[in-house]
């Protein structure tokens, strides 16, 4: 099936799971889905779709092997074809558009390095998983965007957010009212395939981002970013007045920090932050011997208030420093 010269709309339903679905050769098109039935996605060859409005409202998983030239997700967006274009006052070139939570975790597997942005339009009560090919020498990069009044993004009984050999990973709070990530952001570090080195998590938002722990773990209870060995840059940054909430006194913003070479913090003058410890926990999954990536921690005095809890020993003194920070900004 071929669309026409571009800007193209297919509205898939639940069809798009089904074993007949058809090959697909459509120059910029966008595909529009809602699964409702318990499935693995595999289609025969497609090309040219560049965008997905996705739904999952069923224990599925998107084979993404023969899909090219994909590069955008939108989680949550649904569409239909209008049936009175002329009295609805919610459409876009002819469709009624709108947001509906998934009430399944979103899978996408073997993803092309043409995928780069996944943004949550609408909750994802089971969170999110994007495992990308592992090719020699490609290096996928990803975006999360939290949009709208996107508020929870759950987990199925894992992270509530998991990627899967991607060399960078960026999370930003784009959206109207608070969000939480229930269950941690999940990045790889897994030396077989592709892994981590780059991890951004940034609120640009006069709302608040909490990126709940992952755990309990032994010693430390929990991390809000999960499988952080390889990550080599670290940037923790909010632009607005909307605060920060990743780790506390018990948990950790990032327990596994075996690579960890440059850590930035940059807060906006109205914006709050609390940090849990960086390399705090050393049994965690194999984790790293680093106790802390700070020399002291910043002063809650500062005017951003950014707090740093640090881990100490059992007699209150603070864990011998095992790495650098490059910087900590306070945009006053």
């Amino acid at each position: 099936m071929s669309s026409g010269t571009g800007n193209d709309k297919l509205i898939a339903g639940d069809a798009y799971g089904g074993t007949t679905t058809p090959s697909l050769v459509a120059p910029a098109v966008t595909v529009a889905v809602n699964f409702t039935t318990n499935t693995d996605v595999t289609r025969e060859s497609t090309t040219g779709v560049e965008t997905l409005d996705a739904v999952f409202n069923a224990s599925v998983s998107f084979e993404g092997n023969k899909v090219d030239d994909l590069a955008t997700i939108n989680l949550g967006t649904t569409v239909a074809v209008d049936p009175a274009p002329l009295d609805a006052k919610n459409i876009v070139n002819g469709y009624l558009t709108g947001t509906a939570a998934s009430t399944s975790r979103a899978d996408f597997n073997r993803m092309d390095a043409t995928l780069t942005t996944v943004n949550f339009t609408a909750n994802a009560n089971q969170g999110l998983e994007v495992d990308y090919d592992a090719v020699f020498g490609v290096n996928p990069e990803l975006t999360l965007n939290i949009t709208g009044k996107t508020s929870t993004i759950g987990n199925a009984g894992g992270s509530s957010v998991r990627v899967i050999n991607a060399s960078t990973v960026n999370l930003n709070h784009n959206g109207t009212v608070a969000a939480t990530l229930a269950n941690g952001l999940q990045v790889d570090d897994n030396l077989v395939g592709g892994h981590t080195t780059n991890v951004s998590i940034t609120n640009n938002s006069d709302a608040n981002l909490t990126i709940a722990s992952l755990g309990p773990a032994p010693m430390y209870f929990g991390t809000a970013i999960v499988d952080g060995n390889t990550v080599q840059n670290l940037n923790i940054t909010s632009t607005k007045a909307g605060d920060i909430f990743a780790g506390s006194f018990a948990t950790a913003l990032m327990a596994e920090a075996d690579n960890l070479q440059r850590f930035t913090v940059s807060s906006a003058t109205a914006s709050n932050m609390i940090l849990g410890g960086v390399g705090t926990d050393m049994a965690f999954n194999g984790a790293s011997d680093l106790s802390s990536n700070r020399s002291a921690p910043a002063s809650p005095a500062r005017s951003c208030n950014t707090v740093f809890p640090m881990p100490t020993t059992s007699d209150g003194a603070a864990v011998p420093v095992a790495a650098t920070v490059s910087t900590i900004f306070d945009q006053r």
